[in-house]
């Protein structure tokens, strides 16, 4: 099955996804256009992501956006919070193929 992100709420789609491969058990999803995605409020302008290096003075802050769309492992781990906690999550993510 293919899913289009472009235009779509980004948890919304998400969750029909999780319950599309809940019901069916070997089937694929292929995503596209994950970068176009739209977020629900200010999220895509407020958002931050704060962690600390380590080191005095190491606190870092980045925008949820732009590190969103950098890279498709932040896609998936953002996904991966959503899922159960439980060996499930590891099955559901091997069949989701980002594009």
């Amino acid at each position: 099955m293919k899913i289009n992100f472009d235009g779509y709420i980004y948890g919304r789609k998400i969750c029909e996804i999780i319950n599309y491969l809940k019901i069916y058990k070997n089937k694929r999803i292929i995503i596209k256009n994950y970068k176009k995605t739209l977020f629900s409020g200010k999220k895509k302008n407020k958002k931050l992501i704060i962690y600390h290096t380590g080191y005095p003075g190491g606190l870092k802050k980045k925008k949820f956006f732009n590190e969103f769309v950098k890279n498709k492992k932040n896609f998936l781990k953002s996904i991966k919070g959503m899922l159960p906690k439980n060996s499930f999550s590891k099955r559901i993510l091997k069949r989701i193929i980002i594009i």
